[in-house]
């Protein structure tokens, strides 16, 4: 924000990018104070058959606030417009079946994957469930979400790749071994405890009731898993994959700080001190050697590397750099 409004060359004289914050800032406090947006919605319920289909268009009638930002997104909803229609008509049916590719989920990032456990409540069927979930905010709490990440990081079960959290070998043996009793990843468990955490505080129920369902429980699971986990076919397959991705793990680079290994699309760091992490095999279409990879470990960057590709494709030379565990390029 500013004091003083900058007068047109002063705006002209600002960098590209800082002339748009400027400008979403200045239309997000005009919007503030702007007339509401207005609009008709139009619904027409077709049946063709047995079946209905149903369509619906908006047709703006004020744009209020609205004008102030995409004139393109404005055209569009104006052009989204339906026929003229009577309740009764006859219409000609033109069915089609487009063909599709599904893609696969996209890999959580820490932010989304915290933000998935405060809202595990929304995929449960038993609404009392789902409401208790929703009143403690789903799994786990602020204080102790992110540091769950960190502990599964530590140990090996989740790998962080380009931001992207991946399960690794050890974590989809873990996953398969816990999934062998529903009640351990099931969050209808979780909303249980806090029902009964909520009918200690209501003393509805006692502490000492509380905590020996939970030993039984537990007692439970060391009782049954090791069985369970021998007379399953899918978990000795899995333990066996997961060895042989062990074995196929090659050192890449042994250094006083840190061991690298190195897997089919990136290597994973190994410090003799801290978690692990990865760094890519490829930056920015250059292809990162063993001498890159060792200035990055040791010294926390390199020299100056060429080979580098801009997304227009215009080579050009850095430095690169790591920010924690974070991959970076350094011009200076």
């Amino acid at each position: 924000m500013t004091k003083v409004v900058p007068t047109k060359d002063q705006l002209a004289a600002l960098p590209k990018l800082q002339q748009q914050v400027y400008d979403l800032v200045l239309r997000t406090t005009l919007a503030m104070f702007a007339d509401p947006y207005e609009y008709e919605e139009t619904t027409i319920i077709t049946q063709v058959g047995d079946a209905n289909f149903k369509a619906t268009a908006k047709v703006p009638t004020k744009q209020g606030w609205q004008a102030l930002f995409d004139e393109n997104k404005a055209d569009q909803q104006e052009a989204a417009t339906l026929p003229i229609v009577h309740q009764g008509d006859q219409v000609q049916a033109n069915l089609q079946t487009p063909q599709k590719e599904t893609t696969p989920p996209v890999p959580f990032t820490e932010g989304t994957l915290i933000m998935a456990m405060k809202t595990a409540g929304k995929t449960l069927d038993d609404e009392e469930a789902q409401a208790i979930l929703k009143e403690v905010q789903g799994i786990g709490t602020s204080a102790t979400r992110a540091n769950v990440l960190e502990v599964l990081k530590k140990r090996g079960y989740l790998v962080s790749e380009k931001n992207k959290l991946h399960v690794s070998e050890a974590g989809i043996t873990l996953c398969k071994a816990v999934e062998l009793e529903p009640l351990l990843t099931s969050p209808e468990m979780t909303a249980k405890w806090e029902q009964a955490l909520q009918q200690i505080s209501t003393e509805e129920r006692t502490p000492d009731n509380f905590l020996s369902q939970i030993k039984n429980f537990v007692a439970k699971l060391i009782a049954d898993v090791p069985t369970q986990l021998t007379g399953n076919a899918a978990i000795k397959q899995q333990i066996n994959h997961q060895q042989q991705a062990q074995k196929s793990d090659e050192v890449f680079l042994e250094t006083p700080q840190a061991t690298v290994l190195n897997k089919q699309k990136f290597y994973i760091v190994k410090p003799k001190q801290g978690e692990d992490f990865t760094l890519p095999k490829k930056w920015s279409s250059k292809t990162l050697g063993k001498t890159a990879i060792k200035a990055l470990v040791t010294k926390g960057k390199t020299s100056k590397l060429k080979g580098f590709k801009s997304k227009k494709g215009k080579s050009f030379a850095a430095k690169l750099k790591l920010d924690g565990h974070k991959l970076s390029f350094d011009f200076d």
